[in-house]
């Protein structure tokens, strides 16, 4: 269709051939950023500023949301607001809205435990005892977010001991589910794409980041670039980059205590 303009606001390394299909498409500007913002990108993508008409430059650390916008900008617009934007269909609002009611009159937390990744992901069993902190709170209520791969949860811990926790991962589709994080009062969650929905809407979350505090700012995983925009958050990370001891993760070094204290923190009811 020879359109005017093609952006490609991808910062990090193209994996879907996005250089090749903008080129091929016959977009007469073609604009993104350079294949060498790091090593592992001018590796993946070689050559393929040639297949761009404007080459954006590798930018100092920031935040992703500010990287994209940069791509607005080379076009000489600006952005009327920095926040972000979750548009869902009324019907799925007012799904969400009838299941929520369920639980008024409760503090609820959602919780998103595994980014399918083991290193970015804290144990299921510290999930567990964060459950197990707030279970004399009868007003406190826990909804598990996910896709149908998170089918181990139902297993992985005493459904009958945490009547306060309901697994829904794998029981709603994605519109649903985003629709109904929207009624939680707090988000917690590894490093998972549910974490920015929740905070799209506004939701504080707790990030339990796998990326070291002393680590690259530019890590695919740093949250120098992926953390909660636009909303109250608490990030807890590794301390360092050195492992607690052999075999095990440094997201392990976030502990239990830290997360229940950022937790209360972010949402007072549950003090």
């Amino acid at each position: 269709r020879r359109f005017p303009h093609a952006l490609l606001p991808r910062y990090g390394v193209d994996h879907y051939l996005s250089y090749h299909l903008i080129a091929l498409a016959g977009a007469r500007e073609r604009i993104g950023f350079t294949v060498d913002v790091d090593p592992v990108k001018a590796a993946e993508n070689r050559g393929c500023d040639r297949l761009l008409t404007r080459v954006l430059p590798r930018l100092a650390s920031g935040h992703e949301v500010e990287r994209l916008l940069t791509v607005l900008s080379a076009l000489g617009h600006e952005a009327t607001s920095r926040e972000l934007e979750l548009w869902l269909d009324p019907a799925c609002r007012d799904r969400a809205a009838q299941t929520a009611a369920r639980w008024n009159g409760c503090t609820v937390v959602g919780v998103c435990p595994s980014s399918h990744e083991l290193a970015r992901d804290w144990p299921f069993s510290c999930f567990v005892e964060v459950f197990a902190r707030f279970a004399p709170a009868s007003h406190v209520q826990f909804l598990i977010f996910g896709g149908p791969e998170l089918a181990w949860v139902d297993g992985a811990f005493d459904r009958t001991a945490f009547p306060q926790v309901e697994n829904l991962a794998g029981r709603l589709r994605l519109d649903d589910a985003a629709a109904l994080i929207a009624h939680c009062d707090l988000f917690l969650s590894v490093d998972t794409g549910l974490m920015h929905l929740a905070a799209a809407q506004h939701v504080p979350v707790v990030e339990i980041s796998s990326q070291p505090c002393d680590g690259d700012p530019n890590h695919h995983h740093s949250p120098a670039r992926f953390s909660p925009w636009g909303v109250a958050h608490r990030l807890l990370a590794p301390r360092t980059t050195v492992p607690l001891s052999p075999g095990k993760r440094l997201i392990e070094q976030v502990t239990v205590d830290e997360v229940v204290g950022a937790m209360r923190e972010l949402t007072p009811a549950l003090a």
